[in-house]
């Protein structure tokens, strides 16, 4: 082969050469995975959502023929039902679970009561609030040792307190002076009731919608709702109040934006107002005004 020859040979190489690079890299690219759903549109295919479920009144429970009712479950469906959402499926769990299981993918959303508070925000991320809340007392019937606040078991150390462990009303009753060391610290409403029957507290505390909806049951006798009752007075002089929420991953801002939306929405339309009548609530408790990013703020 002249030189002439070798050089066109060795051009018509390279140039063949670059070819199938380019023809590589083509392939390459086509070969790429597609870019996995997110959270709400695998939703929105499936029509289904997954929650994580606790089993407390108001917010979600099974009624007598096994459905899942209750300010939360109500408001997903109206919410995600607008969005060709048909199902709730259930992923059981205790409260003290909900971010653990959501943060573990076990679920979608939270659907437990969760309130909004700095230290939860660190770890999910918040619905604007569906609704405002005290907390309440269940004592024994007739309140025969007085209890009027959170300032009367941080003053009497013989009075025995308890709540749900990791609950909002554990760290009020701890801002208010009851140390957690004298607090019996329960998995769920239902434990703390039997150990009210039990005669081993004398009072258990939750948020007001749970006090009056426990108070509803009728094998719960011999108990009653503390009134008036005071929660945690704040330095600024004010009780504190809660504000519930749904709960997500940082990651599902698509989610969490449909689920801000419909919650504006029925705020709008006065059906948010229905659900919470419907379970013991007024529209006194609508959380006009409150935001998400705002009482992730606030200490």
């Amino acid at each position: 082969m002249t030189q002439s020859c070798a050089a066109k040979a060795g051009h018509l190489s390279r140039r063949g050469l670059g070819a199938a690079l380019l023809g590589g890299g083509a392939m390459l690219a086509t070969a790429r995975p597609a870019r996995a759903a997110t959270t709400l549109e695998r939703i929105l295919a499936e029509k289904k959502v997954t929650v994580g479920f606790v089993n407390n009144r108001p917010w979600s429970f099974r009624n007598s023929e096994g459905r899942i009712i209750g300010i939360e479950a109500d408001i997903i469906r109206t919410v995600l039902g607008r969005q060709g959402v048909t199902e709730i499926a259930t992923a059981t769990t205790e409260f003290n679970g909900l971010i653990p299981g959501l943060q573990a993918r076990r679920f979608d959303m939270s659907n437990g009561g969760l309130y909004i508070t700095p230290q939860r925000c660190k770890l999910v991320a918040f619905s604007n609030p569906y609704l405002r809340v005290s907390d309440g007392l269940i004592v024994k019937a007739g309140n025969p040792k007085n209890i009027r606040g959170y300032k009367d078991f941080a003053e009497n150390p013989a009075l025995r307190f308890g709540t749900v462990r990791g609950s909002i009303n554990a760290q009020n009753a701890e801002a208010a002076g009851i140390p957690t060391a004298r607090q019996l610290l329960l998995p769920d409403a239902q434990s703390l009731v039997s150990a009210m029957l039990a005669d081993r507290l004398d009072g258990a505390s939750f948020s007001l919608g749970l006090t009056i909806a426990l108070l509803e049951d009728p094998n719960v006798k011999g108990l009653q709702r503390a009134v008036p009752f005071t929660g945690y007075i704040q330095p600024n002089g004010e009780e504190k109040l809660g504000f519930a929420a749904f709960a997500f991953r940082p990651a599902d801002a698509d989610l969490k934006k449909v689920v801000d939306e419909g919650i504006a929405v029925m705020l709008q339309d006065g059906s948010l107002a229905e659900v919470l009548k419907r379970y013991g609530f007024s529209e006194a408790d609508l959380p006009v005004g409150a935001a998400a990013e705002q009482l992730c703020r606030e200490a």
